[in-house]
């Protein structure tokens, strides 16, 4: 039997559009309703949603303890705790802290999560002296964060164990030049997933991308869209998968919908995928490159 895709994108929706540090209307926002409380949920084996209204966090649960992916903004942190323990897990079992990218609605919570639950923080590269700076690092520059120690630092193509389940960072350059996609595998009703965290698009609109101290990566990036453009339909397979982020909002469950919109691929589907989603052409990129 072949595996199933699910892309779960990781971001919420008012990110991809930001165009330069927030507005203060904006900040309130980020702060305020999207940080609000949900109801958490299973989302397909043994990963479940313990973020909120529009700014995400996941649980994995294992036998040997848990791992979770973003702590979202400092008023998620209570949203977080009361969502875990809901679900009847507890949050000293959270044994490693993860991230999609070191922006503040990603990782805002890491160390007092990390306080809390004793979590091993581990982080690509770059994102990974962001998160040490307590500053946002990414050609961005916007609101940072309380320091936190990285336990491990990790590469491209590093994977993280625990429990039995395995997770795979794979370096996707976007709005942070260390922003990290996890692939995983899971099981549902005995049928076996793919799972896909997607944790940025392309750079933040308005970001220059040629020449950019901040975006070492950027001229590769606009170069790679081009030699990928043609094979943007073979990726159409994984994005008919996808869980946005927004589905959650409002609490909705997901695990019976989900898979049935999944369609057929593998691991190494995914894995192409991921190379070349993020390295689509960009508005940001000049003509020539």
């Amino acid at each position: 039997m072949r595996n199933a895709v699910l892309l779960i994108i990781m971001s919420s929706v008012f990110v991809w559009a930001q165009t330069s540090p927030l507005s203060p209307e904006q900040r309130a926002t980020f702060h305020g309703r999207q940080s609000e409380a949900v109801e958490p949920f299973r989302i397909v084996g043994n990963i479940y949603y313990v973020g909120a209204r529009n700014i995400a966090s996941y649980l994995i649960t294992t036998p040997e303890g848990h791992i979770m992916i973003d702590t979202g903004t400092k008023e998620m942190h209570d949203v977080i705790r009361t969502n875990v323990e809901k679900l009847g897990f507890k949050l000293q079992d959270i044994k490693i802290l993860l991230s999609g990218h070191a922006h503040f609605d990603h990782v805002q919570g890491h160390a007092a999560m990390k306080r809390l639950t004793g979590a091993k923080v581990m982080a690509i590269g770059e994102d990974a002296r962001a998160l040490e700076a307590g500053s946002d690092l990414s050609p961005l520059g916007d609101e940072g964060w309380e320091p936190v120690k990285v336990d491990r630092v990790l590469k491209d193509g590093d994977t993280v164990m625990l429990g039995g389940t395995t997770l795979r960072a794979v370096l996707t350059p976007g709005h942070t030049p260390g922003c990290t996609t996890w692939t995983t595998g899971v099981e549902e009703k005995r049928r076996p997933y793919s799972v896909v965290f997607q944790a940025c698009g392309g750079p933040n609109a308005g970001v220059k991308l040629i020449g950019n101290s901040k975006f070492p990566s950027g001229n590769l990036f606009c170069r790679q869209g081009r030699t990928y453009q043609g094979r943007r339909n073979a990726a159409s397979v994984v994005r008919s998968g996808r869980l946005h982020q927004t589905d959650f909002r409002d609490g909705s469950q997901f695990s019976e919908a989900g898979p049935r919109r999944a369609r057929e691929g593998n691991s190494d589907t995914v894995s192409n995928f991921l190379r070349f989603r993020n390295c689509s052409p960009s508005p940001n990129c000049p003509a020539v490159v």
